[in-house]
């Protein structure tokens, strides 16, 4: 993958020594992407959003839902952060 002409392999950007900044930020935020978009299809849902609204509307927290998905409760908080809609009491919302 190439990203502003500089070539960056997703597995070995965690060096950030080696990359630039921004081309290790863009890379990350493509990798959480896909990470997101392999918990929804594991669980049959079309994106991230729709499988943490659902959970979230069946009372689950952040610990439930880590271990489900594998992920790092931090991880956890930090997507429903991403989907504020995904929060509690906004399930109905769309």
């Amino acid at each position: 993958m190439a990203i502003f002409g500089w070539k960056v392999e997703p597995a070995r950007t965690a060096d950030r020594s080696r990359v630039p900044r921004a081309v290790w930020l863009v890379s990350e935020a493509i990798r959480v992407q896909q990470v997101e978009r392999e918990i929804a299809l594991r669980f049959g849902f079309g994106d991230f959003r729709d499988y943490l609204r659902s959970r979230r509307a069946m009372g689950w927290g952040y610990n439930r839902i880590a271990r489900e998905t594998g992920q790092h409760r931090d991880w956890v908080r930090r997507a429903t952060k991403r989907y504020a809609s995904a929060r509690p009491g906004d399930a109905a919302a769309s």
